[in-house]
């Protein structure tokens, strides 16, 4: 394929002695172009005839890429994944149909339709299939980009660099955004099969770096190169994808003051028999050990030298005593590991066993839950704070769902402003029973209408 480069002004390359714009260009651009529209139309026509005859490849891809997703994720996490991706996933379902899954039988929808269209077709069009099914997706950065024209990407494994010319494509990309890409080599162009799948900045490297090592497992993985390792894990780019995306519309995960996710835990320490009085007198007597009645205890710790949390003491962990166990609650794993060992060194030679399980509270416990459990008013109010401060670093984070954009680029770009607007409906979910997270203030500080 040749596209009519050349300086107008020079002397036309067919040897006539006119300049190039007076002789050959204006036959040059109608062959370009028809060329171009050619290729466009063999596209849409395998991609519909997959869609025809290729439902139970389309089907196979689609549960190879998500089913370990959905067991990762929630049912709601993913439909919202699908809904803000939906198109650009099934695009690639079709892409690879083509390219690196084939039919049953073994037979490609590309040879069927060059057997089928024959010597009707456009020669740039035999030759584009023939290169398209040989093609592989990657990750690529993009280099320069040519507004409307056109756009260099560098392969970030083989390093190889492409020009590659598509007007569309170029006006949604920028210089140093990351792609997972399929292009495909025509005479003296390259050209981008019509789906780019955006990976944002601070994520590539991990993505690279996985990669990598899957690649590594291989046997003889030294001398697989990296078209033939993608075209042989075409699900692997669009699992690792799709994962990141699900991460970002998975609701924040609620940490204690430690930085540790909140989990519920009960301890049980079972107790040699008639040693209850000894255990009540050991317990007041350890440091940060605050006695609240005659068998119930707070472990405190005095975090007023942190400047990252508001409260100057924070308790570990709430402990009543009866005459055959000491009960001890905590909000994590580690917190449950500190209790442990505290109370194995204070009492371990009055401890028999150790139980841990899920707490659900008991509302006949031995002493009343209003008087160690946190308000629900101060509950709602740490919550709060917890997710404007989350909300705010949100603003400015690339988002894989908003295809790499952060919040505030997606708000003033039309088509993205839909997915943002999907996102700020979605529902945060909240472990305090009755609280509603109040985002009109995210709305506005976009500059969007409430919806």
């Amino acid at each position: 394929m040749h596209s009519p480069k050349a300086d107008l002004r020079l002397p036309c390359p067919c040897g006539s002695g006119r300049k190039y714009k007076n002789c050959c260009w204006a036959k040059e651009r109608r062959e370009y172009a028809a060329g171009r529209e050619a290729i466009s139309n063999a596209i849409l026509d395998i991609f519909d005839y997959v869609h025809e005859h290729m439902l139970d490849d389309m089907a196979h891809v689609t549960n190879v890429v998500l089913k370990d997703l959905y067991h990762q994720f929630s049912s709601e996490t993913m439909d919202s994944v699908k809904e803000a991706v939906g198109e650009l996933f099934g695009l690639y379902v079709l892409d690879v149909c083509v390219c690196d899954l084939g039919s049953n039988g073994g037979a490609n929808p590309i040879d069927l339709y060059l057997k089928k269209k024959g010597d009707s077709l456009h020669p740039w069009v035999i030759e584009f299939l023939g290169n398209w099914k040989e093609a592989s997706l990657s990750l690529f950065e993009i280099q320069k980009v040519n507004f409307r024209k056109s756009f260099t990407a560098k392969d970030v494994f083989s390093r190889k660099e492409y020009l590659v010319i598509d007007g569309q494509a170029s006006e949604s990309i920028e210089p140093l955004d990351y792609y997972f890409m399929r292009i495909v080599p025509v005479r003296d162009e390259y050209l981008l099969i019509p789906f780019f799948l955006p990976i944002d900045r601070e994520s590539t490297d991990l993505f690279k770096a996985n990669i990598k090592e899957l690649k590594k497992d291989i046997p003889g993985s030294k001398t697989v190169t990296w078209k033939r390792f993608f075209k042989k894990n075409w699900f692997l780019i669009p699992y690792l994808w799709l994962k990141k995306i699900a991460l970002s519309m998975e609701p924040p995960i609620i940490l204690n003051t430690d930085g540790d996710p909140i989990e519920m835990l009960r301890l049980e320490f079972h107790l040699k028999k008639g040693s209850s009085f000894q255990v009540n007198s050991i317990l007041s007597s350890i440091p940060d050990m605050e006695r609240i009645s005659d068998a119930s205890y707070n472990f405190v710790v005095d975090t007023s030298q942190r400047n990252d949390i508001t409260l100057d003491n924070v308790i570990i962990s709430s402990l009543d005593v009866s005459e055959t166990e000491v009960i001890a609650r905590v909000n994590s794993g580690s917190r449950a590991d500190m209790i442990v060992d505290l109370l194995k060194k204070h009492l371990g030679k009055f401890i028999e066993d150790i139980t841990e399980e899920e707490d659900y509270y008991d509302s006949e416990s031995s002493h009343d839950d209003s008087e160690d459990e946190i308000p629900a008013e101060i509950k709602i109010e740490l919550m709060t704070e917890f997710l404007d401060n989350h909300y705010r670093k949100w603003l400015d984070m690339p988002i894989p769902a908003l295809d790499g954009l952060t919040p505030r680029q997606a708000a003033k770009k039309p088509s993205a402003r839909k997915k943002l607007i999907a996102l700020l409906q979605k529902d945060t979910a909240s472990p305090v029973e009755g609280f509603s997270y109040d985002k009109s203030w995210l709305w506005k500080e976009l500059g969007l209408k409430i919806q």
